[in-house]
């Protein structure tokens, strides 16, 4: 008997479990925290939001988030869940979104010129180093 008190109990705290996480992975209208941020930095991003990122999941937010599962063929509730949260990841990886504000097709809306430097200065009064870099070239003193 106390066997199937302790599996009935069990069973109960694992269901009640498996259901509040997944009710935690929707996000919708009247949330609040990062959580929101994060979907909106995302929407924003892909050129969905055009409001500031607030925090707060109100009526743009919502209409945005309409507009994203729109255009990706999601079912259209206006509520962040695993679905329409994947789809944003998956298109956030896909163009980077690293403050570059894109259209809804993920094109920039401006572009920015990237330059990536290696130092390869040399000194003579560095430790280990002669009159001449590796190339061959004199160094001044």
């Amino acid at each position: 008997m106390i066997k199937k008190i302790i599996i009935t109990c069990t069973l109960v705290c694992m269901i009640v479990m498996v259901s509040s996480v997944s009710l935690a992975k929707t996000i919708d209208r009247g949330q609040r925290g990062h959580h929101v941020s994060k979907v909106q930095t995302m929407l924003k991003h892909q050129g969905f939001l055009h409001d500031s990122i607030d925090g707060i999941y109100g009526h743009n937010t919502e209409q945005a988030v309409r507009k994203f599962q729109k255009s990706k063929g999601l079912p259209v509730d206006g509520r962040v869940g695993p679905a329409t949260m994947n789809a944003l990841e998956k298109m956030e990886t896909r163009y980077g979104g690293h403050g570059t504000e894109r259209d809804h097709n993920g094109v920039p809306n401006k572009y920015s010129k990237v330059l990536t430097m290696e130092a390869s200065g040399y000194s003579s009064q560095d430790p280990g180093n002669g009159k001449y870099t590796a190339t061959g070239s004199r160094l001044c003193l």
